[in-house]
């Protein structure tokens, strides 16, 4: 899984990507291109979204390139201490899960790139283009952004200083190194309780600071979490600083009804307290109809605006997955995107009847 790139040999055969052939679309094909390979579809990410599209475009007959700017494919499920929420698997690590979500792609003829991230991106076209880091450029008759969320940031004192220095927003990432000692998790949803519960195996305290007296997490989670001894609760309570030398050895918590401040001793933080979009190469926005870099619609918060068959305000460019704006984020809903925006993405090359146009369509190599 931490390959640059894999692509299974078993597959069963699907069309190939695409030779261009004469020139005519200049206006978004420059002279640094370092490839002729058109694919059916470029998918931005490497999640659940992804991988899903992935499979629905590979198993229709599509070429499809998949570019994950991370080692390992899987999102933030590689991260996650257990799922048990995935229809029909009644528990299974994270790990685990985007590890065969991964070969379940490439099974059927995707090829995935791994360490390989998006850096600027053309779709005004007929043919899209995505440029990487390394200097790569990439083609495509259709792009599927699913390049998911990170995680929201408190934004108090202290925060970036002692990041990796007793902060950290991924528990089975960092938990080990917190064996035995007294830790704060903040936030009150299923990320927060999951990896609360996930540390209390771990840490000697486990302290779930929250700003309400109720939790949105999942009342499964919260059930199973008041279970566990070694874990306790300041509600009605937010961080305002995090304090310490060369690390982390306390948190200063307000009360959100009287305003009094209180300096506590923790020796590790871990943060939850939402999700960001991961949109920057597509620039940001401030409303509904607001126009990224790229031309993409995002609404006030940078989610990308779709309608409910994926498709952005430009032909032939689609978003699924937490990226997009959704009422819920989870694995499965994320995957089920990523069906919709292949098949629609199927639809639109159909119909538009650009392959039979390719003919005329030239990538200019580099001099």
């Amino acid at each position: 899984m931490c390959g640059m790139s894999f692509k299974l040999q078993e597959a069963p055969k699907v069309h190939e990507p695409v030779k261009a052939k004469f020139p005519v679309d200049v206006k978004i094909l420059t002279q640094n291109a370092k490839r002729e390979t058109v694919y059916d579809i470029i998918v931005l990410g490497g999640g659940p979204a992804a991988l899903n599209a992935a499979i629905y475009g590979s198993r229709a007959g599509l070429s499809v390139l998949v570019l994950e700017k991370l080692p390992a494919t899987g999102g933030f499920v590689v991260n996650t201490a257990l799922v048990e929420n995935w229809l029909g698997v009644e528990s299974m690590s994270g790990f685990d899960l985007a590890a065969k979500m991964a070969s379940h792609a490439a099974k059927f003829g995707a090829e995935i790139k791994t360490m390989t991230e998006v850096v600027g991106a053309d779709l005004t076209g007929k043919v899209k283009k995505v440029k990487t880091a390394d200097g790569s450029e990439y083609f495509g008759l259709t792009i599927i952004i699913a390049t998911g969320t990170g995680h929201a940031k408190l934004g108090v004192p202290g925060e970036k200083e002692f990041f990796s220095k007793g902060i950290s927003y991924c528990a089975p990432c960092d938990g080990m190194f917190f064996k035995g000692k007294k830790i704060a998790v903040v936030g009150g949803g299923n990320s927060a309780f999951s990896e609360a519960i996930f540390l209390s195996r771990i840490a000697k305290e486990v302290v779930i600071i929250h700003r309400r007296d109720a939790f949105r997490a999942e009342q499964a989670l919260v059930n199973a979490a008041k279970k566990i001894q070694n874990i306790s609760y300041l509600l009605n309570s937010t961080v305002s600083a995090f304090r310490g030398d060369k690390k982390l050895t306390s948190l200063v918590i307000k009360n959100a009804k009287s305003g009094k401040l209180e300096t506590i001793q923790f020796e590790g933080a871990f943060i939850y307290v939402g999700l960001v979009p991961n949109t920057k190469l597509l620039g940001s926005g401030t409303s509904e109809t607001s126009v990224g870099l790229a031309g993409v619609n995002v609404d006030e918060k940078g989610f990308i605006v779709t309608d409910e068959k994926m498709r952005t305000n430009i032909r032939g460019v689609f978003a699924a997955g937490d990226v997009r704006a959704t009422p819920l984020r989870q694995i499965v809903t994320a995957a089920s995107d990523g069906a919709i925006a292949a098949i629609s993405a199927q639809e639109y090359i159909g119909e538009s009847g650009i392959k039979e146009h390719l003919s005329e369509i030239k990538l200019i190599k580099p001099n």
